[in-house]
């Protein structure tokens, strides 16, 4: 019983740790987008009229591969910390509202990972000359 309730207690740890590394990683992507762009305007920055686009991406590329893989870890840990702990779920109203919430918002969420944060990891990775 008390090994069960130490792996409780890491996973639950290690959830914590993915969700924050998310959280910050996601926040500094916006900034960094936010950062690029000329005030209210969506034009480009005076300083970035002559650089590249791949340049500019492969500098976000971090924030965006951190963000990306700290999802998914935040995911499964959370997921597993939910199955392995068998919380009650009664007596702790937070956990049932935090989770609804999270089970809503991973599709949506998901799709925009896989569809466009794994798309630009990859167009960046394995680009082949230059635009």
């Amino acid at each position: 019983m008390k090994k069960t309730k130490y792996l409780n207690q890491f996973i639950l740890f290690l959830s914590i740790i993915s969700g924050v590394l998310w959280l910050g990683a996601y926040t500094g992507r916006f900034i960094t987008f936010y950062q690029i762009f000329d005030g209210t305007q969506y034009n480009i920055n005076n300083s970035l009229i002559n650089i590249n686009f791949v340049d500019i991406a492969s500098i976000i590329l971090p924030l965006i591969s951190l963000s990306a893989f700290a999802f998914l870890s935040y995911i499964v840990f959370f997921l597993l910390y939910l199955l392995i702990s068998k919380p009650d779920f009664k007596n702790n109203g937070w956990l049932i509202i935090i989770s609804a919430l999270f089970l809503i918002t991973i599709p949506f969420e998901l799709f925009l990972v896989i569809k466009y944060d794994f798309l630009l990891i990859e167009k960046i990775f394995y680009q082949t000359g230059t635009s």
